[in-house]
C-alpha cells in the first residue's frame, strides 16, 4: 500500500470550489445559467450591469426586457427594440405549465 503522496504530481494552480459552502462569486455578482432552448426571468434594477457569456460558442441569444407595466421595453438598457421575441414565445409555448 502506497501512502507517500509526494510521488504524485500536483497541479500548479487549483481551480473550482476549495471549501464547500463559501461563495465563489464576488459580492453583488450573480450567475444565471440558461439551458439551450430555455429561458430565465431575472429582475434588473437601475445601476445593474449585464454580461452575457456564450461558453458553448456561437449560440444565438434573445434578450427581452419588460417594464413594470408588463410592456416589453428594450430602451431600459439603451437598446432599440422592435423585433418579435420569437425565441421566448417558442420556449414558453413548449414549456407551458
Amino acid at each position: 500500500m502506497m501512502t507517500d503522496q509526494s510521488i504524485f504530481p500536483k497541479p500548479k494552480s487549483i481551480s473550482g470550489v476549495i471549501t464547500p459552502g463559501l461563495p465563489v462569486l464576488p459580492a453583488g455578482v450573480e450567475r444565471h445559467p440558461i439551458p439551450g432552448g430555455g429561458s430565465r426571468a431575472v429582475p434588473i434594477f437601475a445601476g445593474d450591469e449585464i454580461t452575457l457569456q456564450d461558453t458553448e460558442g456561437l449560440q444565438p441569444a434573445e434578450m427581452v426586457f419588460f417594464a413594470l407595466d408588463r410592456r416589453s421595453d428594450a430602451s431600459m438598457i439603451g437598446a432599440e427594440g422592435g423585433r418579435d421575441p420569437s425565441g421566448l414565445k417558442a420556449s414558453l409555448l413548449q414549456h407551458a405549465s
